[in-house]
């Protein structure tokens, strides 16, 4: 994997210079010419490293490790610190030929809010005691309460009424997260 800073690139094409072309009277004729291969190429160059500097953003990296909490507001906040290292990338690119970046550098600003937002909603959350189902020592407490009932209905049942009732236990706790959420609302 590339670890190359994107900042310390030089353009690679001629293409992103400024022109300086005179033209003639008159409106000129929009004419959109077909990217040449070495347009494409460099595109897909550029776009390789904004994907790379996007996946070493350490924000990204610090919201893809952490584990538990709810799945969607995990996501959501992923795709905005995402877009957040993306608009750095630009803001930077944009910067190497002295461009404005103010309203890059704005939009970046805001979209590290959203993330801040996300994360001081999801500890408001979880200080109002609200209980995260699907986090992972809730899921082993649960399983081990699961194995102790089994585990009873086996020394107290006999063994044709104690599968059924292992089987009757499995089918009603199938999806028990959503029933328990549905109660704790």
């Amino acid at each position: 994997m590339n670890t190359e800073k994107p900042n310390n690139v030089l353009p690679l094409h001629a293409a992103t210079a400024p022109s300086k072309q005179k033209r003639g009277p008159g409106r000129p004729r929009k004419v959109e010419k077909k990217p040449t291969r070495e347009d494409l190429e460099y595109h897909a160059e550029i776009m390789r490293r904004r994907e790379c500097a996007i996946n070493n953003d350490a924000l990204v990296k610090d919201i893809e490790a952490r584990p538990g909490g709810d799945p969607i507001m995990r996501g959501v906040q992923l795709r905005i610190a995402r877009e957040a290292a993306g608009l750095e990338f630009d803001r930077e690119e944009q910067s190497k030929y002295g461009r404005d970046t103010q309203t890059m550098s704005s939009r970046r600003i805001g979209a590290l809010k959203e993330v801040a937002d996300l994360e001081a909603k999801i500890l408001s959350l979880k200080a109002e005691g609200m209980i995260d189902l699907h986090d992972e020592r809730l899921q082993k407490v649960f399983s081990l309460f699961i194995e102790t009932m089994k585990s009873v209905a086996r020394s107290v049942l006999p063994p044709e009424q104690a599968d059924v009732y292992v089987n009757t236990l499995a089918t009603e706790m199938d999806g028990w997260e959503e029933k328990a959420e549905s109660l704790l609302r």
